[in-house]
């Protein structure tokens, strides 16, 4: 019986300790979830500051007071594992309990709070302060701790005062890298320019040129919509390439230029798709699919589409014979013969050579009759 006992008593004193380090590993990890969370919420633009203050605290508080009371559940069951004692001793010990999670987790919270309102508090100092050194100072010292929103903040103040002077290169350069990571791309670009355009030999204008661009290539939408910062972001990055040439950075704005490219091409290429599925409705869509086809082959010659593109140019001057009056078949047949030796030429392999054969064994019989 004594040995029982004491094996039930170790068995609840291990399932206790478990316990114990599983809820401190949850409570690691929901901290960490809290201050993501946090974090998250300071990059919302649309925020006012004092929102976001809220709104981080909240969610953080919200995540640790979630850990704290998994802790406590821990500790009810080893209180009834680690011993069965009477109802009267388990609402006593409860009690207790119950006491020293309301402390530990009033503390966690008054700690995060501490934690949060001393930074929020300097920075409302650093805002309100007319040192503007001071000020440099501390949007320096929040870049370096990745608060973006801060710095650029902040440095919008500085840069107008410290125009003309030593200080003003830096200042303009760092509100620019604040606004490029923290994702806003539109802003940054902006700052760039202005950067490369006052500071035309500056310390940063090669990387200033370069983020310029590539924060057009990192903020390209999706080809269906419209791509105008895809072509401002061609346009930069080949300025950088021409002003750069040996830059490290060259190989890494190529394969942007590629990229976005390609993003046009395909744009064009479902846009002639999209006549050639239209056919003869309301006129010869064929006609405007093989031109949007052919200008997107024209001007992006090295795009990986370019089969894709070839393919419907051949597809659509089949179709066209295929549907033209009787006078018109035989030639335009003859274009379509053209059209799939031009293709066979340059892809021979193509996946798609049994589709250009069975298009060219039509026309040929056509032509051949």
């Amino acid at each position: 019986m004594l040995i029982h006992g004491l094996t039930g008593m170790d068995t609840a004193i291990n399932a206790g300790a478990i316990a114990i380090v599983s809820s401190l590993l949850i409570l690691t990890a929901k901290f960490e979830c809290g201050r993501e969370n946090f974090n998250n919420t300071f990059r919302q633009k649309s925020l006012p500051f004092s929102k976001k203050m809220n709104q981080g605290a909240a969610a953080t508080a919200l995540h640790l007071i979630h850990a704290a009371n998994l802790a406590f559940f821990s500790l009810i069951m080893i209180i009834i594992h680690r011993k069965p004692p009477r109802r009267q001793e388990i609402f006593i010990t409860l009690h207790s309990a119950i006491d020293t999670y309301m402390t530990i987790r009033n503390f966690l919270i008054i700690m995060l709070c501490a934690t949060v309102f001393s930074s929020c508090g300097e920075y409302q100092r650093a805002q309100k302060s007319t040192d503007y050194d001071y000020k440099l100072d501390f949007a320096k010292r929040a870049f370096e701790q990745k608060k973006y929103v801060q710095a650029a903040t902040i440095l919008q103040d500085v840069i107008t005062v410290f125009k003309g002077t030593d200080k003003a290169e830096d200042a303009l350069y760092l509100l620019a890298l604040s606004n490029y990571e923290n994702k806003d791309y539109i802003n940054s670009g902006a700052y760039f320019k202005t950067y490369y355009n006052r500071y035309p030999r500056g310390k940063y204008a090669e990387l200033a040129r370069f983020y310029s661009g590539y924060g057009y290539y990192l903020d390209s939408p999706d080809p269906q919509l419209d791509q105008s910062d895809t072509m401002k972001g061609i346009e930069e990055l080949q300025a950088f390439l021409d002003y750069y040439p040996k830059s490290d950075k060259v190989s890494i704005a190529q394969n942007a230029i590629f990229e976005l490219q390609d993003k046009l091409t395909l744009k064009e290429l479902q846009n002639a798709q999209l006549y050639y599925n239209l056919g003869n409705y309301m006129g010869n869509n064929y006609e405007a699919a093989i031109i949007v086809a052919q200008n997107a082959i024209k001007n992006y010659p090295y795009s990986r589409y370019k089969e894709d593109l070839e393919l419907l140019v051949l597809k659509s001057r089949y179709q066209e014979a295929s549907q033209s009056v009787d006078e018109k078949k035989a030639q335009r047949f003859r274009d379509v013969i053209d059209e799939y030796y031009s293709f066979i030429n340059n892809y021979p392999d193509s996946p798609n050579r049994k589709e250009a054969d069975n298009i060219l064994k039509i026309a040929q019989n056509y032509v051949n009759e």
